[in-house]
């Protein structure tokens, strides 16, 4: 842990990046992170048995969609008072979809008509579990918490503030 840097200055890090993966950052001063200062980075190695085998590669980090602060939400968590949660489930049949109450919505993933796409999730909230689609398609999950796994086929995934998952999504030909 380091001091804290005042406005208008600068840190530089210098680090290995290992292992691979897709890890995350985020700010280590009490819940600071929950509320945004945070963020996803890509560690690519030579051993990737995926590199190469995808046209389109987005990385998605999915978070708690609160109205309060973070550090308001665990006070009143903690002191058992009850406050309104925002989930509610987003319609669209059209894209990749998970549920509001972790900042819900749609991303765009962009890969060529009969093409493939590798989607680095990252769950970078403290709270909600997010659950993840790729309307009209099926995930393969390569990858979990910056491990290779063998592939395993999934409609949707639930994913805890922490986890990581690496998909494939073989994109569907046009007119399909």
């Amino acid at each position: 842990v380091q001091a804290f840097i005042p406005p208008g200055g600068s840190m530089a890090y210098k680090f290995r990046a290992a292992p691979h993966g897709t890890p995350w950052h985020h700010s280590p001063a009490g819940m600071r992170w929950a509320d945004g200062l945070r963020g996803l980075f890509i560690v690519e190695g030579p051993e990737d048995p995926w590199a190469g085998a995808y046209d389109g590669d987005a990385a998605i980090a999915l978070a708690d969609d609160m109205e309060k602060t973070t550090a308001l939400a665990y006070y009143w968590a903690k002191e058992s008072v009850a406050f309104a949660s925002t989930a509610t489930t987003n319609s669209d049949p059209d894209g990749l979809y998970y549920e509001r109450g972790v900042t819900g919505g749609q991303a765009v993933v962009t890969a060529p008509a009969g093409g493939r796409a590798r989607i680095r999730l990252a769950h970078v909230g403290w709270n909600m579990r997010a659950v993840v689609k790729v309307a009209g398609h099926t995930m393969v999950v390569v990858s979990t918490d910056g491990a290779y796994c063998k592939p395993v086929r999934a409609t949707r995934l639930t994913i805890s503030p922490g986890e990581r998952y690496d998909v494939l999504v073989d994109t569907k030909e046009a007119g399909d």
